[in-house]
């Protein structure tokens, strides 16, 4: 009995650790944010991170986006970064400003994961290292970092932009599903030894 029971512990194992492996080299994943089946999260394999989609944030300022969502933080510079250069790979964020031509597959795929803030347009604002508001996002297939496009206007309401820009939000990160599930595991594994 014991070692039936191992077995299918083990084989439980087995099939977690698959699912890890086939999420792991998932990339971006939309993940519901407020209903079943909204779409308006995307999950990031790689970092964990969990971004709010920009058309959610979409003609808010930068306050009233970060008050709106409790559960959220405002991403930093390095986040928005990291995100950029890790999709359209072979593009240092950190040092392009600007338009930057790029495959229009990736600028469409970006805008169907974070939503569009006006017509072929996926902007969000952020404030960078110096404190100052900038703003990265791909419109029709280009994708750009437009720095320092707030320095007058901390606040992001340009009259001209504010309603085609979001804000990068960031979920609040929860205790991880897969340690409390693998913690139960061996919680039930470790009672039926000792039985």
């Amino acid at each position: 009995m014991r070692i039936k029971f191992l077995n299918t512990a083990f084989v439980g194992l087995m099939f977690t650790l698959i699912s890890i492996v086939n999420l792991a080299n998932a990339g971006l994943i939309e993940k519901d944010f407020n209903v079943l089946n909204d779409n308006l999260a995307v999950y990031d394999t790689t970092t964990k991170l969990t971004w709010l989609d920009l058309s959610v944030t979409d003609g808010l300022s930068f306050s009233a986006a970060g008050a709106a969502y409790a559960n959220y933080r405002y991403a930093t510079e390095a986040e928005v970064v990291d995100l950029f250069s890790s999709f359209f790979s072979g593009i240092d964020f950190s040092t392009t400003f600007n338009a930057i031509y790029t495959n229009n597959v990736k600028t469409i795929e970006f805008r169907q994961l974070f939503g569009e803030t006006l017509s072929k347009h996926t902007f969000g604002m952020f404030r960078n290292s110096a404190g100052i508001m900038d703003s990265m996002g791909t419109y029709g297939d280009k994708v750009s970092h437009f720095a320092y496009s707030y320095s007058k206007d901390l606040e992001g309401k340009s009259t001209d932009q504010l309603h085609w820009h979001g804000v990068f939000l960031i979920a609040v990160p929860e205790p991880a599903t897969l340690a409390i599930f693998s913690i139960g595991l061996i919680g039930l594994i470790l009672r039926r030894l000792k039985k």
